[in-house]
């Protein structure tokens, strides 16, 4: 056995005291962030919790403990803000189907809401009734409980268990991620098939279960159930594609050559050319000749995406964001000899993800339909990360690089919101318009009275 000389031996001891004497400072900077701004805090929480993972292969019972203790505290913090969405939108029928449950039965409660086979989420409803006493509050609560739940404790960990603070950062640095307040059905749905994308490779039973969750919950996911379905029964068949020298370096010169091309169209995007309107691409459209009536209802579509875009802060920089992942994940595929179940898969849905965002803007398709991709799309950051994040070549610098100007990028839209009381759009309230204000007593003393805010 090789050993260290005493003198190195001291020096290591020092670094290593250095490092957790910064390590302690940094982690009580977090608490009083968190005990001042709560929902700002759990940032800097999460970053400490990475910096822990990243330490040592494998940390200590001590850490682990302080790792999960940070979780849970962050685990309620979301919980909480979720709950204190005042009641708007679609969130305000999910309500009258829910305080009906007292002269309604467990059938006519499903179908009078939804297509009559989303049963989980009315189910869920029914159960909280009957054990809370028709509280709203609880109904609300348990359903941020539920989704916040299975992210940070569930998919996340089973996602990456060295990289599950930066998955989080990703996922709760997204605006859109928030609204899975209001449309609890689709929300549901969602999480449930991401958890099942977590268990792909582990456990059948509850891969399984949460694949029956998700479709029952909502329609939407259909197509992605099915997709997960063919994964799991011919998984062999899948993951043990390989390609040839030839191919993988052809492969590697088109992505390389995208990259730049795409790379350098955000920077202009960004620094010269925001305000860019949708409508630049009709000209380029019409040499299809999809017919007068299309053109016009196409012309109508992308002028109405672009005032939405307005109001949510956004505008062609979300497209080139999710362009520069979709290239991520085609990378991360090419430089993988094998791919595992769980990263094809995310490559899979979340490529189905964005074929629909891109079709929504010049079809009459519902824009739901990619509501997973841009609720919580940190979550499809692992493949990239897994397989770019260790390596030192300029084209994974690029991508990571890319992928925290992603991050930074939600931060800004993300505070944006919360600097004048919403998430997503002005009409999205929480904490009656006072988020930033709300300290850890704020917080607590909202949860306690348990009054949703109407």
């Amino acid at each position: 056995m090789m050993r260290i000389p005493s003198q190195k031996r001291t020096v290591l001891k020092k670094n290593v005291h250095s490092l957790n004497l910064y390590s302690i400072a940094f982690l009580f900077i977090s608490l009083a962030i968190w005990f001042l701004v709560p929902i700002v805090g759990i940032f800097p929480l999460l970053l400490f919790v990475q910096v822990n993972l990243l330490k040592a292969e494998k940390p200590s019972k001590n850490i682990v403990f302080l790792n999960n203790l940070i979780l849970i505290l962050i685990f309620f913090t979301v919980c909480i803000l979720f709950s204190s969405y005042t009641i708007y939108s679609d969130l305000v029928s999910y309500i009258q189907t829910y305080e009906s449950l007292g002269y309604l039965n467990l059938l006519d409660a499903t179908s009078s809401y939804g297509t009559g086979i989303e049963i989980i989420p009315f189910l869920i409803a029914y159960l909280v009734y009957k054990l809370a006493d028709g509280s709203v509050y609880e109904y609300l609560f348990i359903h941020a409980l539920i989704i916040n739940g299975l992210v940070i404790f569930v998919i996340s960990k089973k996602l990456s268990t060295k990289y599950y603070p930066l998955l989080l950062i990703g996922v709760f640095s997204t605006p859109f991620y928030y609204w899975q307040a209001v449309i609890m059905r689709h929300s549901l749905s969602n999480v449930f098939l991401m958890t099942a994308i977590a268990f792909i490779e582990s456990s059948s039973v509850s891969f399984f279960s949460y694949l029956l969750l998700a479709t029952f919950s909502h329609s939407s996911n259909f197509i992605n159930v099915g997709i997960l379905f063919i994964l799991k029964i011919y998984k062999n068949k899948f993951t043990n594609i390989y390609l040839s020298k030839t191919s993988r370096i052809n492969l590697q010169a088109i992505t390389k050559t995208t990259i730049v091309i795409i790379f350098i169209s955000a920077i202009l995007f960004v620094f010269v050319g925001r305000g860019i309107p949708l409508t630049i691409v009709l000209p380029l459209l019409n040499l299809f000749k999809f017919g007068e009536s299309y053109s016009l209802m196409l012309e109508n579509k992308l002028i109405n995406y672009e005032s939405y875009d307005a109001m949510v802060g956004v505008n062609i920089v979300d497209k080139t964001i999710f362009l520069f992942m979709q290239i991520g994940v085609l990378i991360s595929l090419v430089k993988t000899k094998k791919l595992q179940s769980k990263n094809l898969a995310l490559i899979i849905i979340f490529s189905t993800q964005f074929v629909s965002y891109v079709s929504v803007i010049i079809s009459l398709v519902n824009w739901r339909i990619y509501f997973l991709l841009i609720s919580m799309h940190g979550l499809f950051y692992i493949p990239i990360i897994e397989n770019i994040i260790t390596r030192n070549a300029f084209w994974h610098r690029i991508i990571m690089i890319s992928v925290a100007i992603i991050i930074s990028y939600n931060f800004v839209l993300l505070f944006r919101g919360l600097t004048g009381g919403w998430i997503v759009q002005p009409e999205h309230i929480f904490f009656n318009g006072r988020p930033l204000e709300m300290n850890l007593f704020d917080y607590l003393e909202f949860f306690i009275n348990a009054t949703p805010n109407r």
